[in-house]
């Protein structure tokens, strides 16, 4: 694809305006989703488009194009294209990052650029070849699946009136394993998925991306879902796995960080800075180099991704900003303006969220429980912004006096968010992430997890 970012910034008509950037890019995907009844969507796409951010008397102008060449842009420039209203009316001023002229691209054996579709398609064909086996054998109960599988390549380009030039060229990969068993009128729901900027060699490895080892997990986790009973009700103690911890940690804690909410009137307030808001065994972090979560070496204001601690041993930090809030809060940002697309200006997000791990193995996080609970894998939920959360476990499992018993199915833990950060009273060793997406007005990869972590008291009920 030819870079038109230094092609735009090079136009007069964008002389008037105090600061001006350009993304640009173009990504080709392949898309395939695959029920018990066989392929049901399969397509292919390309996607070209750049857009343009202006900044003018303290206003931000936004302006996105579809399939850009230099032609049409001339063209565009000539009937006063730059004439529109501002994104919104709000004063504001950029801090100074610096000046970035980078490329980087991830190296992979195998991605869409390189691999025949049917070689592609296989990966997602092989998980159902295999499904269809299992329903028929040693997995009656398994009574319908959806796999979602999508591989692309992406090319991006950014350049601002400050000198900024920064290409990024990267592959994704996604599989989604969804499973729902049904035995004896008793339901299960278990699911599995990895990603991230890998090639598709990964689904040839033997480690967490393997398909045989992703469809293994969801059975057994399916069979013990549908032998599990009704959950404790009432506060208990809770032990969270990673998939639980890093669903805390990055909806209950994390969007509260975010600063454009903080600076609406969010519940953390900015004299919270530098004050004890959890345990001092709590330390948070928001990393943008997890290739198997939010990738972001740059973000989309061409912003050096850094890992930036938002939580240390209890003490509140920083918030995520981007330029804009930085400035406003006068702290450095570190690389957390994010946007889906072209299409879309970037605002506030998060990467790789998660809680550092500690020293305790998950022996000693049970084995002081008389009677309590281990939940184990996100499965959905809710957090306010106002400072509470209800989150859903695929599966749970009876803790008596300091033992793992029986499993426990549609189980949930709520409770609120810094009384449940002040009283997290250890950490694991372990730690895992997983990969997800987020929505806040668009929607984007994000990374979340931790260690397992014990709360004596949370609220556990059913679904």
């Amino acid at each position: 694809m030819e870079d038109l970012t230094s092609f735009i910034l090079n136009q007069p008509a964008l002389k008037n305006y105090e600061f001006a950037e350009c993304r640009q890019e173009y990504t080709q995907t392949i898309s395939i989703r695959i029920t018990e009844e066989g392929v049901k969507e399969l397509f292919f796409n390309e996607d070209r488009g750049l857009s343009i951010r202006l900044l003018k008397n303290g206003l931000w102008f936004f302006k996105f194009i579809t399939n850009p060449d230099k032609k049409s842009l001339k063209k565009i420039f000539k009937n006063n294209f730059f004439q529109i209203k501002p994104a919104y009316f709000k004063k504001l001023e950029l801090y100074d990052t610096g000046v970035h002229v980078d490329k980087v691209t991830v190296k992979v054996a195998k991605s869409l650029l390189n691999t025949d579709l049917d070689e592609v398609a296989e990966i997602p064909l092989s998980v159902y070849k295999k499904l269809l086996d299992l329903k028929k054998s040693e997995a009656t109960f398994l009574k319908s699946f959806n796999i979602f599988f999508n591989s692309s390549y992406k090319e991006e380009f950014y350049s601002n009136s400050e000198g900024s030039r920064i290409i990024q060229l990267h592959p994704f990969n996604r599989l989604v394993i969804n499973l729902t068993g049904l035995d004896n009128g008793k339901r299960a729901r278990s699911s599995e998925t990895v990603g991230g900027v890998r090639g598709l060699e990964a689904f040839k490895t033997e480690g967490k991306w393997n398909p045989d080892s992703l469809i293994s997990r969801s059975i057994n986790r399916i069979k013990n879902i549908l032998t599990g009973s009704a959950p404790p009700k009432g506060v208990i103690p809770v032990v969270m796995d990673p998939s639980m911890t890093g669903t805390l940690i990055h909806e209950a804690f994390g969007h509260l960080c975010e600063a454009d909410l903080v600076a609406a009137g969010g519940v953390i307030k900015t004299q919270q800075l530098n004050k004890r808001i959890a345990n001092e065994n709590i330390t948070i972090i928001d990393d943008p180099l997890n290739i198997d979560g939010g990738w972001v070496p740059y973000d989309q204001e061409g912003v050096k991704g850094v890992r930036s601690t938002l939580v240390d041993r209890g003490v509140l930090r920083r918030f995520m900003v981007n330029r804009e809030y930085g400035k406003l809060f006068n702290q450095t940002p570190t690389g957390n303006a994010r946007a889906s697309s072209y299409r879309y200006p970037p605002i506030i997000r998060m990467r790789n969220t998660y809680l550092k791990n500690g020293d305790f193995s998950f022996e000693e996080l049970i084995e002081d429980i008389e009677k309590g609970i281990f939940v184990e894998k996100f499965i959905g939920g809710q957090a306010s912004l106002l400072g509470a959360f209800q989150f859903a476990a695929q599966i749970g499992w009876l803790i008596e006096k300091g033992e793992l018993k029986q499993p426990v199915r549609d189980v949930s833990i709520s409770g609120l968010t810094f009384e449940t950060l002040m009283n997290i009273d250890a950490v694991g060793e372990n730690f895992e992430t997983d990969i997800g997406t987020c929505g806040k007005g668009q929607w984007i990869t994000v990374g979340d997890g931790g260690p397992s972590i014990r709360v004596p008291k949370l609220t556990v009920g059913g679904i």
